[in-house]
């Protein structure tokens, strides 16, 4: 199944679903978001109001992102500052679950609710608040947008004109879902005084209190340490990715029992799309996987670098997943892991740099001057390999990295401290990928002899790390070698600092005395 195809389950789903009166004109997953353009208007009638279908959700299944869930239950417990609010939130941001939990809450309560998709409720306004007052219920509206779009200067529709003024009335409690709150009328919008902003997770911790409450719901079982690694390595993603991630899981483990495999395949999957057949012949093959293992041995020296200096700023993105499987018309695949170095210090630069022509290396190396721009279309380096180290260092020299530029970003030298950064980091990956390179050969062999028994080509930045570390235990004293000389190339290239004056001694001193005083 097509990754795209996933993305529209459960998160996605309905709020409510039809009634069997409307089965014939509904479709069963006509409440998702995005969807609604394409779906009949439905005439309603005064029965018709059904109320939210929560399909067992409490607001205490929820992850608790930001302060979400702290609003929500002042919402639903009414002490919050407003009677009726605007929830908000991005497509795939878990907008829907919250307001089917929020309706739980109240069905906990015995407080009844009616649902209506905003986008086809036509004519019918003034009976859905009558409806709404008789019962004593909260009014739940998916697609607000669609409700009360914003008014032309020529005509205002009907529909939205008598919310406005029922809504003006102030009596009936309206909670409203919406991705768009800018299509939103102006006045309606100022009937709905609060808001409710869900935010995406902000870090690992908040992404794996989701993925927790999906396996909980799911009734999957996972190893817990591999969906830490999975919160770790999805940074950007919200409650919609990590279900796509889970459902791929379950249909790849075909029940709820999920391998560490299971999960990885899944990630890998959802990223880069499903693995295809290796259609390249044996050659071809082993200089794909030695193009990202140069890749991966270059960011492994940088961050062993780091971690040996104690010092976070040496550290690059590193390696998360790694599969030799062609994926999207690509060879093999690399996706790097966020975190590490939270600032693009110029050790950063320099790292990412240097990683980005490993895998040309490689190449060069094994493929006995081969040079491509990436076996079959790197995904992780789509971009033309010299375009993006040229991106890179230019940024550099931008922030004030220079050699010799430093904060003149407009400095006539400007052109040539961006290319020493290049070709100094050139050397180092080089240099890098030829001091592992017996460990590439192996592993390429290794790889090809896997392909050929039909094993998987999948492996996590962790296992690959374990496996440099143990090669790397009878090279101690040249890796160390290796490392200082990465290390004095680099810090060449530094730009000067000015001197400062020294009240002690009544002299013009170099900055780095200071430095070695002051540093934390």
């Amino acid at each position: 199944m097509q990754v795209r195809a996933l993305q529209k389950l459960s998160w996605q789903s309905s709020l409510s679903r039809p009634t069997a009166a409307h089965a014939a004109t509904q479709s069963s997953d006509q409440f998702a978001p995005g969807q609604t353009s394409e779906l009949p208007r439905l005439q309603l009638v005064p029965d018709s109001f059904p109320p939210v279908e929560t399909e067992g959700w409490r607001l205490s299944d929820l992850a608790d992102v930001g302060e979400t869930l702290k609003q929500a239950r002042a919402i639903v417990n009414r002490t919050a500052p407003f009677k009726s609010y605007v929830v908000n939130g991005n497509s795939g941001s878990g907008m829907t679950t919250l307001l089917k939990a929020m309706a739980g809450e109240f069905h906990a309560r015995g407080t009844p609710t009616i649902f209506v998709q905003g986008a086809f409720l036509n004519g019918s306004v003034r009976d859905l608040f009558a409806r709404a007052r008789e019962k004593k219920a909260v009014i739940f509206v998916d697609g607000l947008d669609g409700l009360a779009p914003i008014r032309n200067k020529d005509h205002a529709n009907q529909t939205m004109l008598q919310v406005a003024q029922e809504l003006e009335k102030g009596d009936v409690q309206v909670i409203a879902g919406t991705s768009r709150t800018d299509m939103v009328d102006a006045e309606v919008m100022t009937h709905l005084p609060g808001l409710l902003t869900i935010a995406q997770p902000r870090n690992e911790i908040e992404r794996k209190g989701i993925i927790d409450a999906l396996v909980k719901r799911k009734g999957l079982e996972a190893d817990p340490d591999e969906l830490t690694e999975m919160a770790a390595a999805t940074r950007g993603k919200g409650p919609s990715d990590l279900n796509a991630i889970l459902d791929i899981a379950v249909q790849r483990a075909g029940g709820k029992k999920l391998s560490d495999g299971d999960l990885m395949e899944a990630r890998l999957t959802f990223l880069s799309g499903p693995p295809e057949p290796i259609t390249v012949d044996d050659r071809f093959f082993r200089i794909s996987v030695a193009h990202e293992m140069g890749h991966v041995v270059t960011r492994h020296v940088f961050q062993q670098m780091g971690r040996v200096s104690t010092n976070p700023d040496e550290l690059p993105q590193a390696i998360d997943l790694v599969s030799f499987h062609p994926r999207q018309g690509a060879q093999a695949f690399v996706n790097l892991m966020f975190g590490g170095n939270n600032g693009k210090t110029f050790e950063y630069y320099f790292a990412e740099m240097s990683s980005d022509y490993g895998g040309r290396a490689a190449e060069y190396f094994f493929g006995k001057g081969h040079l491509s721009a990436g076996p079959g279309g790197d995904l992780n380096h789509a971009e033309d390999l010299a375009s993006k180290a040229d991106a890179l260092a230019k940024e550099a020299v931008s922030k004030g990295m220079g050699q010799t530029s430093g904060v003149d970003i407009n400095a006539p030298t400007a052109p040539a401290d961006v290319s020493r950064l290049k070709s100094t980091a050139e050397k180092v990956a080089y240099s890098v990928v030829a001091f592992y390179g017996p460990f590439i050969k192996d592993f390429a062999n290794e790889m090809l002899e896997r392909q050929k028994s039909g094993a998987t080509l999948n492996f996590t930045g962790r296992e690959l790390t374990s496996r440099l570390v143990a090669w790397e235990r009878e090279r101690a004293v040249p890796l160390a070698v290796l490392m200082n000389q990465v290390r004095a190339l680099r810090d060449e290239l530094r730009p000067a600092v000015p001197q400062v004056f020294d009240t002690e001694s009544n002299r013009w001193l170099p900055a780095s005395t200071f430095a070695e005083k002051l540093a934390f």
